[in-house]
């Protein structure tokens, strides 16, 4: 038993442990598009940046997303914000998951 406990000890001390650091990306732009999530609290927004040229799909949910400023997005508003990976909006009727690049973490919008 001691060798085991032991053998089971050294198992657990050397095992490599892996780690995924969270990973925060900048976005700005105009939303072109607001798309609600009906099968959960939140919106899709698409972001469409000039410079340089970029579009991106973004969930806008609460509470995990902190908006400063204005805090009503819709379309035609410049935005400037961080967003990390993942999340998912689905919408209609069947609840069919729209694609996002990820989730705002900041957003601040402009008024108009």
């Amino acid at each position: 038993m001691r060798t085991f406990s032991i053998i089971a000890l050294c198992v657990v001390l050397l095992t490599p442990y892996t780690t995924q650091a969270l990973i925060v990306s900048k976005f700005g732009g105009t939303i072109a598009v607001v798309v609600p999530c009906t099968c959960q609290a939140g919106f899709a927004l698409t972001i469409v940046s000039l410079a340089p040229p970029s579009v991106k799909v973004l969930l806008w949910q609460l509470p995990f997303t902190r908006p400063t400023l204005w805090f009503i997005p819709y379309p035609s508003v410049k935005t400037l914000g961080t967003y990390v990976r993942g999340g998912v909006c689905a919408t209609g009727p069947l609840c069919i998951p729209l694609p996002v690049m990820g989730t705002i973490f900041r957003i601040g919008t402009s008024l108009k």
